[in-house]
């Protein structure tokens, strides 16, 4: 923000007693030095209070103080001496979404949404108000913020990566699904774009399958060395036999990609093959022994192989697992809770 201020102050301060002043602070401010850069700044506010720049300069080093109140009075001069200014709007959003980080997150809300207010072309205002949204679960307002950054950058696989994740939070699921789509047919070698795809496979209907059935094979035409678009695939295939050999090229390709494992046990299992199901389970658990479903899958195969002991061993890691997580996910309520947001109209 320094440097916009600076850029730009010769438009506003050049030939005025003021000026030097004020290049002396914004400089004091770019080296951290914010005593000096206070005092100097102040003076300039004195010699030309009518300076928007000169009260946006001093909101910084204010809030670089910690005197986060101060700074936003500082600020608000500043937008009352020029409330159209294209520049001085810009520098009053990067402000806010600076005053942003750090504090409570609901007084973060509030900055954020004014920083988007001021700059609505910066995306990074959009993105770091829709992630602390996301962080405490507040996904309908979230997903709000991003369906608004997606009007506006309707190009950026990022932004549509993250209201994905809140249409999914907020119980979306087929929102989520198309937009993740959208996500694989915008980036579509990015491994990334995929991988918010399994969860949501189930849900799709039978054209939708259609269509993530032929993205997913292009990316594995593509990229044939990564496992993640043979494990994908042989979700959504039907041809019988083509799962298990997607599954198999899915290992084949990384040895340690635990879910592939996890999702061989099937096939096998429903042929009968039980000792070579109890096989990929074990595998699958030797490389992520905290996954529950595993676990209750093997105590299901061990039942049917009639060892009484090791499915009981495996039902009780599965309920310890399960009973962890559900505690984990109650502290990270309780910790990041609902958090407040006001629509338009509302500020």
């Amino acid at each position: 923000m320094a440097c916009l201020l600076f850029a730009i102050a010769f438009s506003v301060l050049a030939q005025t007693p003021a000026e030097e002043h004020y290049r002396s602070g914004v400089r004091l401010l770019r080296q951290k030095e914010m005593t000096a850069a206070e005092r100097e700044l102040r003076e300039a506010a004195r010699l030309a209070p009518a300076a928007p720049l000169v009260w946006l300069a001093l909101a910084q080093v204010e809030l670089a103080k910690g005197q986060l109140d101060e700074g936003l009075k500082s600020a608000a001069r500043a937008e009352a001496l020029a409330p159209q200014e294209a520049n001085v709007r810009r520098a009053l959003g990067m402000f806010h979404r600076m005053a942003a980080r750090g504090q409570a997150p609901g007084r973060a809300v509030e900055l954020l949404q004014k920083s988007i207010g001021y700059s609505p072309e910066v995306r990074e205002g959009y993105l770091e108000l829709a992630q602390l949204l996301l962080d405490h679960r507040t996904f309908e307002p979230a997903s709000m913020v991003l369906s608004q950054a997606t009007a506006r950058f309707p190009a950026d696989p990022e932004i549509l990566r993250f209201l994905g994740l809140a249409q999914y939070g907020a119980g979306e699921h087929l929102k989520a699904l198309d937009t993740f789509l959208r996500v694989a047919a915008m980036d579509a070698d990015n491994d990334a774009s995929y991988a918010s795809l399994e969860t949501l496979l189930p849900m799709a209907d039978a054209a939708r399958l259609v269509q993530i059935e032929k993205l997913l094979a292009g990316f594995v035409a593509r990229k044939p060395g990564s496992p993640l678009g043979y494990f994908l695939l042989a979700r959504v295939v039907t041809a019988p036999g083509e799962a298990e050999r997607l599954l198999r090229e899915a290992v084949k390709r990384e040895p340690g990609f635990w879910p592939a494992w996890f999702e061989l046990h099937r096939p096998l299992s429903e042929r009968g093959e039980v000792k070579d199901a109890l096989a990929a389970l074990n595998r699958a658990v030797a490389l992520n022994e905290s996954y529950a479903p595993a676990h209750y899958a093997l105590a299901q195969v061990h039942g049917r192989l009639g060892d009484r002991d090791a499915a009981m061993r495996h039902r009780r890691r599965h309920h310890e697992l399960v009973t962890k997580e559900r505690e984990a996910a109650d502290a990270r309520r309780a910790a990041a809770p609902l958090l407040p947001y006001k629509i338009d109209g509302e500020r």
